[in-house]
């Protein structure tokens, strides 16, 4: 397997002409998907420019939306996702387990329909209003054909139109030591949209390293290396696209952190996930 990285490319929500001018060409053939989504990686891994707004029901006081996208594996990153309030808020909310040394510690956030118990309603808003950020920067960056021929593009595509309105059902939490390293893996042989959110320390995240032992659906290539800080939101398949934690950056964590675990990650994931 290929083992050297590249970073994530930024996007800019503005189309290219090259790109609106495919945008009006009509319905494309099936067979040109993985064409169409050559050609996206590359017009997007051009840009240089980061650029995006607060989704329209965001609330006040909720972070603007840079994104960056990694097209040729289907991750769209939103950086500063969360403000620091609702760092704050989300570390007074959640109740932690004891840190494991090198283990990752996986404890349940929230979980469950509208009032039923283990459900905190805070999270599955946040959940939901990120879920509609990366699919608006993804409709702004890239055209409608290749949000089709990308499945995880796709899935937000059909949150937008109303096909399948996101509906955010559980959230897992991870609990990572300064120690802590996450061994390139799928978390299981299918599609399992996630919406990855995380606080604390920076961590290097390897999306794309080709597994041991890959299973049918899962799609790998050249590694991209990206640097998730505190805040940030990633929206990828974590079911077919192999992902790693190499390491945890030292002293990168915000000035409020004050927690046995260097960094803590939030899951959102929609009710199929049990399917």
């Amino acid at each position: 397997a290929d083992t050297a990285s590249r970073p994530m490319s930024k996007a800019n929500s503005t189309r290219s002409n090259n790109q609106a001018g495919r945008t009006s060409d009509g319905e494309l053939e099936e067979e040109q998907g993985a064409a169409l989504l050559m050609e996206a990686s590359s017009s997007l891994r051009t840009t240089t420019e980061v650029a995006g707004t607060a989704a329209p029901e965001a609330p006040a006081g909720t972070a603007a939306s840079r994104v960056e996208i990694a097209p040729e594996y289907g991750v769209i990153m939103i950086k500063g996702a969360l403000t620091v309030a609702e760092q704050k808020r989300v570390m007074k909310t959640i109740k932690l387990p004891k840190a494991k040394g090198p283990v990752p510690a996986s404890f349940v956030v929230s979980h469950g329909d509208p009032g039923t118990d283990g459900r905190i309603e805070f999270f599955h808003t946040m959940g939901e209003r990120f879920f509609t950020i990366a699919a608006e920067q993804i409709r702004a960056a890239v055209p409608e054909e290749q949000m089709k021929a990308e499945p995880a593009f796709n899935h937000l595509l059909r949150h937008l139109t109303g096909e399948a309105p996101v509906k955010v059902h559980h959230v897992a939490g991870m609990g990572y030591t300064m120690a802590t390293k996450l061994t390139n893996h799928t978390d299981c042989p299918k599609s399992l949209f996630t919406m990855s959110v995380a606080i604390g320390h920076t961590c290097d995240f390897v999306l794309g390293q080709k597994t041991p032992r890959p299973h049918a659906k899962e799609r790998n290539g050249p590694p991209v290396t990206i640097q998730m800080e505190s805040g940030d939101a990633m929206f990828f398949d974590a079911g077919c696209i192999p992902h790693a934690i190499a390491r945890i950056v030292p002293k990168t964590a915000p000035a409020h952190w004050n927690e046995e675990f260097a960094r803590v990650s939030m899951l959102f994931r929609e009710p199929d996930w049990l399917r």
